[in-house]
């Protein structure tokens, strides 16, 4: 889990691609403070990104170790 989680931080999530979870390199690009959510993007190539919407701090991950360990305890 990401302490304190704020617009324009980088941090880790863990996604499903074709049915293997991977942890991803992703930045914050908005919050909702009244749901306490944040939206993420993932930018694959400088033309192609991807966003991830309702992450909570428990979804984000400080380093891409911690979400893998994550993934292996199937905490997430």
């Amino acid at each position: 889990m990401l302490k304190n989680p704020k617009v324009g931080m980088q941090c880790w999530i863990i996604t499903d691609l074709w049915e293997t979870f991977c942890a991803v390199p992703v930045t914050i690009i908005a919050e909702n403070p009244e749901s306490g959510e944040f939206v993420c993007r993932w930018q694959i190539t400088e033309e192609y990104s991807e966003d991830y919407e309702g992450r909570t701090p428990e979804d984000l991950y400080e380093t891409e170790r911690a979400a893998r360990e994550a993934i292996k305890k199937g905490r997430f």
